[in-house]
């Protein structure tokens, strides 16, 4: 329409002579991902929109859910192109967040960068195997299932703790976001074990543990008797 013609008119006015500039931005490229700890990663073009010969003085500024997170400054002639380049080292607390915006005071623009939670790994110990007890001179197998609870894929340390002293670690494969991956480990209990064995699993997130009576050969014998 005429009246819709005459506002697209008179913005474009504006910009190009606006007294201390206009700045634009032309393109921008950015981490489709990232999660706290990486880099995010933005490059941008900017131009001076403005025609007679007003130079134009920005702080190019990345928000992350309306705060303001890092800038880089930028001075532009009249109608100069230049480049800026901002590098977020992402935190913490940004972990779940979408809301990402990059802005020279004249224009917003949206990213399509995507903040993800951190792979996070919670260990249950499965003590099916050793709800009986466990005997001196028997070897038995500590099964713990590692679930990744966070929102990428990653492997993870795993660490064995007896009596609360390290005794095995490991890694686990790489496990998706959401799905469970079972670790295990091959441990001979001594009579210097005994009355009872606090068994520990650890990653760097979680841990989870247990107390498994460690018994004479004859309690577990006694034990199985029963049991039947």
């Amino acid at each position: 329409t005429r009246d819709g013609h005459d506002i697209i008119n008179t913005h474009e006015a504006i910009k190009v002579s606006k007294e201390d500039g206009y700045v634009s931005t032309v393109d921008t490229t950015a981490n489709d991902t990232v999660v706290p700890g990486e880099t995010l990663l933005i490059e941008s073009k900017h131009t001076n929109e403005n025609i007679f010969d007003e130079t134009a003085t920005r702080d190019v500024t990345l928000y992350i859910n309306d705060t303001a997170v890092s800038q880089e400054h930028l001075e532009l002639d009249a109608e100069e192109t230049g480049n800026a380049t901002i590098e977020y080292i992402v935190e913490e607390k940004h972990a779940g967040e979408d809301d990402v915006v990059l802005s020279t005071q004249d224009q917003n623009t949206s990213l399509q960068t995507e903040i993800q939670q951190p792979a996070t790994f919670s260990p249950s110990l499965n003590t099916s195997t050793l709800d009986d007890g466990i005997v001196p001179g028997e070897e038995v197998t500590i099964e713990a299932e590692i679930e990744n609870i966070g929102g990428v894929a990653n492997d993870t340390a795993v660490d064995l703790l007896l009596n609360e002293s390290l005794e095995e670690s490991t890694q686990s494969p790489t496990i998706q976001p959401g799905a469970n991956q079972t670790v295990e480990f091959e441990y001979t209990p001594s009579g210097e074990d005994k009355p009872a064995l606090n068994v520990t699993v650890n990653t760097p997130d979680e841990s989870a543990d247990a107390i498994v009576d460690v018994l004479a050969l004859g309690e577990s014998e006694l034990n199985i008797a029963e049991t039947n």
